[in-house]
């Protein structure tokens, strides 16, 4: 048998086994997704409660908060 020459049953049998390992480090892959993703949500759940919490402790009034977070929606843009 010659060194360097692979047979197509060889061949075969490689590319069964990578498709396994791809099979499962998507599997993991996914996985991971779903837990970035909770914790994502959880973390912008945080930071709502403490905006909020926020707001609700200021002495500003709703019209006030509200001019001050669209005062540049109208398209002005302010040069930094």
């Amino acid at each position: 048998m010659r060194r360097g020459r692979k047979t197509a049953a060889s061949i075969d049998e490689r590319v069964e086994k990578q498709k396994l390992i791809v099979l499962k480090d998507k599997e993991k892959m996914d996985k991971d997704i779903a837990i970035l993703d909770d914790l994502m949500k959880k973390q912008e759940e945080l930071r709502n409660k403490k905006l909020l919490s926020a707001i609700t402790k200021s002495n500003k009034s709703f019209e006030e908060i509200m001019a001050f977070l669209t005062e540049n929606m109208d398209g002005d843009s302010e040069e930094s």
